[in-house]
C-alpha cells in the first residue's frame, strides 16, 4: 500500500479528481525551495517539510494534496552548489500560475503550504494578486 494513496494527486487519475470534486473542492499546495543547507542536509528538505505537512493535513481534513512546487526564491543560499536561485518575482509568476489552473480545473479552496522564511511575504503577494484578478481567496 502506498502511504497517502487517496489524496496524493500526482498518484491518482483525471476521473478520480473529478469524483473528488463532486464532494469536495479543497486542495493543498506545499510551496517549497530547493537550497542549500550544509553539506549534509538534502537541498529539498523545506519542499519535503511542506509536503510532509500537507499530507499530514490532507489526511486529516480528507482533502487532496498536489505534489510540492520545488523552485522558489531560495533568499540567501543562491550562490551555493546545487541551489535553484530564481527570482521573487518568478516565484510569484510561477505560483499564481499554478493556482489559477487549480481553480480554472474546480478547485474553489486553495491552501498554500509553505514554510521557508522568505515565502511568507511572497506569497502574501501571491494571495493579494489572485484575490484582485480572480476574486478568489487564497489562504
Amino acid at each position: 500500500m502506498i502511504p497517502f494513496r487517496d489524496i496524493r494527486m500526482d498518484l491518482m487519475s483525471s476521473k478520480e479528481v473529478a469524483a473528488y470534486l463532486k464532494k469536495k473542492k479543497m486542495v493543498l499546495l506545499p510551496v517549497g525551495c530547493f537550497e542549500m543547507h550544509g553539506p549534509l542536509v538534502p537541498l529539498a528538505c523545506d519542499s519535503f517539510l511542506d509536503w510532509g505537512g500537507a499530507l499530514l493535513m490532507g489526511e486529516k481534513w480528507k482533502v487532496l494534496v498536489m505534489p510540492p512546487i520545488y523552485y522558489t526564491f531560495p533568499g540567501a543560499s543562491g550562490p551555493w552548489p546545487g541551489t535553484v536561485d530564481i527570482s521573487p518575482e518568478a516565484t510569484i509568476a510561477y505560483v499564481k500560475e499554478v493556482v489559477k489552473a487549480l481553480l480554472k480545473n474546480g478547485f474553489e479552496q486553495v491552501i498554500l503550504c509553505g514554510s521557508h522564511g522568505p515565502l511568507g511575504s511572497i506569497l502574501k503577494v501571491v494571495n493579494t494578486s489572485l484575490l484582485q484578478e480572480t476574486g478568489q481567496v487564497v489562504i
